[in-house]
């Protein structure tokens, strides 16, 4: 719900901002209609940019005059509404170009309210839904998605985030979206949107046949034991719950997903099984004659027989694979198709040795690439003939981590569009892109002209101990914006010059001392960037994919509830140690305590004054007792429970002071 209204003023300016003043200009009435446009949009900030991008490029009275009557129309009709920018809002619907942007448009609103949406997620969803259409050619279909959301983006009914591969939809947008997926609150249980509501179990439906889309991700449902009948539902949602068992009746009546056994999904055209550590095998997986799409990314490892079984699925699209066997991986890259399906690798505890890894060149769908914790010598890419040349031109980003033997990353001369470097404790990398290596690649001089990381938007390395060099001589790096550094002493020169990086206000992070000693070749370049150095270690990476950042919003839980916890405890120290100090005073002075604790500063003086371990009081003491015979009672314990109770065992609550004739401990 918006809260900030603009006035008068304050909305025309924007208005004729997003409308343009080329429209505005193309009759002398459409000004003053225009006004009244701005008029019904209620001072809505959203409403005026909406309407405006919608109206840019309308040039004939009789269009503003028809959205005049649509927007008067659309708010009486729905005039009963709690939101009144809705209606308004729905105008920019209606003028989205067709009904499939429209369907698109609405399948945004099964995300979290303000969650980033990763666009390939989006992707392949359209695709795999059938909302367009992929049988005849995915990859065409997916270059329709890219503009759809581009086209959403320019229409300010999605938002795109930093590095462009994430989009958002504002709550406002998000509610316009959900109420027309429900025929305007006429089918409410149409589209059941319910993520990140800590739900415990599946919500309760009234009608399940009315159900056609269903998200209930990010919730805490542990168990799914019913079996509903929706013989309309197409999207279910279930992503980051704590999914222990799902009965088979559950799938029982869904009429494009019947569930009895593996092999009895005939229909089944995505597999997603990515991020499942504890899965051991899919055998049967050839069966799914009609898969497309199947993502096995940090899933078990890949073997001989998986890879078999890959090859008898001929209607294979997308595939996603992770595991550390180099001939497995030699033996899949032999076959063209499951090469050129491909679209992230990750390999883990690879031993390759002195023979390398080969990607194949037919690999020319593969998008991210990930070495963690690997003994490769060489990265070897088939660059027989002239056509497989820069044959990597989707892949976007690469992470090498922990790997030995490497010494160079060269063929990323071949990855045209890479956004993403990060290269992290390989000890053996000199180089990321070697002189002499790249002028073989090219059978001859190493070409001055050349130029990698057109694309490149982040870079990063760390403890790197033998890297020396990242290009030998300075790169235009036109889309560039961040550069971190750290733990790399022998790298005291950036490929970087007067014209790098022009506009991109890029910015270089990395130790003080290592930023002092950098060496520049211009004079004054080295003002042209904005240098942050640390003392610190670097900063996490921002994350790439949507499982690291439902990982890190994990962590971020654990992190809170653990802080939780501490502080809790803190608590019960700080209050034992000030009802300790308050039974030594009452003992001296022979009168009775108070219950009532010290302001926190008080407490923080007497923490920092403290010297000696306080005294640990009995867990259970008779309620005749006086508070100094209690006192002298709980001095026997001190050894005993004190170094139990910080090392984590039972939690002892504290004396609760009230009367001296009532003095009781509380366990």
């Amino acid at each position: 719900m918006e809260v900030t209204c603009l006035g008068a003023d304050e909305a025309w300016d924007l208005f004729r901002e997003k409308v343009g003043e080329v429209t505005l200009e193309s009759h002398p009435d459409i000004p003053a209609l225009a006004r009244i446009v701005v008029e019904r949009c209620r001072g809505s900030p959203l409403a005026v940019s909406v309407i405006g991008v919608a109206m840019a490029g309308k040039s004939l009275v009789q269009e503003w005059r028809y959205a005049i009557d649509a927007l008067t129309l659309s708010a009486a009709k729905f005039s009963g509404m709690e939101d009144e920018i809705l209606p308004v809002l729905k105008f920019s619907y209606d003028s989205l170009k067709d009904e499939i942007v429209k369907l698109c448009f609405q399948y945004c609103a099964l995300f979290r309210k303000g969650e980033h949406i990763w666009k390939d997620h989006l992707v392949e969803y359209w695709v795999d839904e059938g909302i367009i259409d992929g049988k005849e050619d995915r990859y065409r279909a997916e270059e329709e998605c890219y503009d759809i959301i581009r086209y959403l983006v320019r229409a300010c009914l999605l938002v795109e985030h930093q590095y462009g591969n994430t989009v958002s939809m504002p709550s406002l947008v998000r509610e316009l979206a959900l109420w027309v997926a429900s025929n305007f609150g006429e089918e409410k249980e149409n589209f059941i949107v319910k993520p990140n509501e800590k739900l415990g179990e599946v919500p309760n439906v009234k009608d399940w046949g009315q159900v056609s889309r269903m998200s209930l991700s990010e919730n805490k449902i542990t168990k799914i034991s019913c079996s509903p009948v929706c013989p309309k539902l197409r999207t279910l949602l279930l992503g980051s719950n704590n999914l222990e068992k799902i009965s088979s009746g559950f799938f029982m009546y869904i009429k494009q997903l019947p569930l009895a056994s593996l092999k009895e999904l005939k229909r089944l055209q995505h597999l997603n099984l990515e991020f499942t550590g504890f899965l051991k095998e899919i055998s049967g997986i050839s069966s799914l004659s009609n898969l497309q799409v199947l993502k096995l990314y940090a899933s078990f490892d890949l073997d001989i027989n998986l890879v078999e079984e890959l090859q008898l699925l001929k209607h294979l699209k997308v595939l996603t694979v992770s595991g550390g066997d180099a001939y497995v991986w030699e033996q899949m890259m032999s076959n063209p198709r499951l090469a050129s399906c491909t679209r992230n690798m990750y390999f883990y505890k690879c031993e390759a040795g002195e023979t390398g890894i080969s990607i194949a060149a037919t690999s020319s769908r593969l998008e991210d690439l990930t070495i963690y914790e690997s003994n490769i010598r060489e990265i070897k890419i088939d660059q027989s003939s002239p056509k497989t040349m820069c044959n990597f031109q989707y892949l976007v980003k690469v992470e090498i981590s922990e790997c030995q033997g490497l010494q160079d990353l060269t063929w990323l001369l071949f990855a045209p569009n890479l956004g993403w470097l990060d290269v992290s404790e390989s000890p053996q990398i000199e180089e990321i892109i070697s002189k002499e290596k790249a002028a073989r690649f090219m059978n001859g001089e190493a070409d001055e002209t050349m130029m990698p990381f057109l694309k490149l938007k982040n870079l990063d390395l760390a403890y790197l101990d033998q890297l020396s060099s990242i290009y030998w001589s300075p790169l235009s790096f036109p889309c560039l914006m961040k550069i971190s550094i750290f733990g790399c002493p022998n790298l005291l020169k950036l490929p970087l010059g007067s014209s790098s990086a022009n506009g991109c206000n890029l910015v270089i992070h990395g130790e003080e001392e290592w930023i002092e000693e950098l060496q520049w070749d211009e004079e004054g370049t080295k003002e042209q960037f904005t240098l942050k150095g640390r003392k610190s270690e670097p900063v996490a990476a921002y994350p790439q994919s949507q499982s690291e950042l439902e990982m890190l919003r994990k962590r971020v839980v654990d992190l809170e509830e653990e802080n939780r916890s501490i502080k809790q405890r803190l608590e019960r120290i700080e209050r034992f140690l000030w009802q300790q100090q308050q039974l030594q005073q009452a003992r001296a002075l022979q009168q009775p305590t108070t219950g009532m604790l010290p302001p926190q500063t008080v407490i923080h003086q007497q923490r920092q004054s403290q010297r000696t371990l306080p005294d640990m009081p009995s867990k259970k003491t008779p309620e005749h007792l006086g508070v100094s015979e209690q006192f002298e009672k709980s001095k026997k314990l001190k050894a005993m429970c004190f170094k139990e109770w910080i090392a984590g065992g039972p939690d002892y609550t504290f004396l609760e002071y009230k009367k001296p004739s009532q003095t009781t401990f509380n366990i």
